[in-house]
C-alpha cells in the first residue's frame, strides 16, 4: 500500500465487500465510492480522511452514519443514495456540505426535509420523495 498512498479517488463497484479498512491509508484520498456493497455502516475513523470532498455510498444496506462524519471540514458533495438510513439529523453533517443527494433511500424515518434544509443552509438535497 506505500505506493498507494497518492491515490486521490478510489472506487468499490458491485462487489460483496464490507468498508475496506485499507481506505484508512490514504490520506490524500478527495473521492470515495462505494456502490453496490456489503456496507452497513461507516467507521468512525472516516474523520480521518481529511482531504476526501466527495463521498458517495450507494445502493448498499448502510443504516447509521457516524457522529465522525461532520469533522469531514472538506466533504462538499455526500451521497447516500439507495441506502436503508434510519435516522438523519443536520448536527451529523459537515458545515461545508454543498450537496447531499439522498435519492430512492426508501428506508429511513422520513426526516423533516424543511427544516434539514434550513438546518443545512447552502446545502443543496435530492430527497427520495418529495
Amino acid at each position: 500500500m506505500g505506493r498507494l498512498r497518492t491515490l486521490r479517488e478510489v472506487k468499490v463497484l458491485n462487489l460483496p465487500l464490507a468498508f475496506p479498512a485499507w481506505v484508512r491509508s490514504l490520506p490524500g484520498l478527495r473521492v470515495l465510492t462505494l456502490r453496490g456493497t456489503d456496507v452497513v455502516a461507516l467507521p468512525e475513523w472516516i474523520a480521518e480522511l481529511q482531504a476526501l470532498r466527495t463521498l458517495r455510498i450507494e445502493n448498499c444496506a448502510l443504516h447509521a452514519l457516524p457522529e465522525a462524519l461532520r469533522h469531514l471540514t472538506q466533504l462538499r458533495e455526500l451521497s447516500l443514495s439507495d441506502t436503508q438510513l434510519t435516522d438523519l439529523g443536520a448536527a451529523q453533517f459537515p458545515p461545508g456540505l454543498r450537496s447531499l443527494d439522498l435519492g430512492g433511500s426508501h428506508c429511513y424515518q422520513r426526516p423533516d426535509l424543511e427544516q434539514l434544509r434550513q438546518a443545512l443552509g447552502q446545502t443543496r438535497i435530492n430527497p427520495s420523495t418529495e
